[in-house]
């Protein structure tokens, strides 16, 4: 969907439910994955999703679409916020159980949540992150966010950004080559 087709769908969404639920669709998916891959527990990925659509659904009059963001951006940002919440309240880390991806069906998972040992690797250096290198590394990476997208979610600018990537990045890079030292690693350079 084209960016000024998006904009006019979340105009329409402020009056008319089933624009919001062409909205809710095209996204549901994505934040699902996203919440499932911070969490690593499905129960709060869809607690959280659910949570995520009701505040936009309410909140869909505060989204100022003269600004250009797809709607993607603010949908992020609310998923994450609920996630750091739950961070907060109850521990980071305590949530991870990379077997309950096993067996997922949704189409967005089977795509971008494959469970292999590769990725189990990655998501146990992602956990050992600082937060922030947790969150810049799963927007730009796994949501495929851009950069003013990202400055958008993390309330932060976009050329804090890249330096908070490029630092999330050599974290990662190091942590990884300390708990595999025999590992292959991905280039990431």
């Amino acid at each position: 969907m084209e960016l000024k087709e998006e904009l006019k769908l979340i105009d329409q969404a402020k009056s008319d439910i089933h624009a919001f639920n062409k909205l809710y669709e095209r996204y549901f998916g994505k934040i699902f994955a996203f919440c499932l891959n911070r969490l690593g527990n499905r129960e709060l990925a869809e607690d959280v999703t659910s949570q995520t659509f009701l505040i936009t659904l309410e909140k869909i009059h505060d989204i100022d679409t003269a600004k250009g963001y797809r709607l993607s951006a603010w949908l992020y940002k609310v998923a994450n916020n609920k996630i750091v919440d739950i961070f907060r309240k109850h521990g980071r880390g305590k949530f991870l159980n990379l077997t309950e991806y096993e067996g997922e069906d949704t189409p967005e998972l089977s795509k971008s949540v494959e469970i292999s040992e590769m990725q189990k690797k990655i998501a146990l250096v992602l956990s050992g992150l600082k937060p922030q290198f947790q969150e810049v590394l799963t927007l730009k990476f796994y949501s495929e966010l851009e950069n003013e997208e990202i400055a958008n979610v993390m309330n932060i600018n976009k050329g804090n950004v890249a330096v908070t990537l490029h630092r999330a990045i050599k974290a990662f890079k190091d942590e990884y080559e300390k708990l595999f030292p025999e590992s292959e690693i991905i280039s990431l350079n």
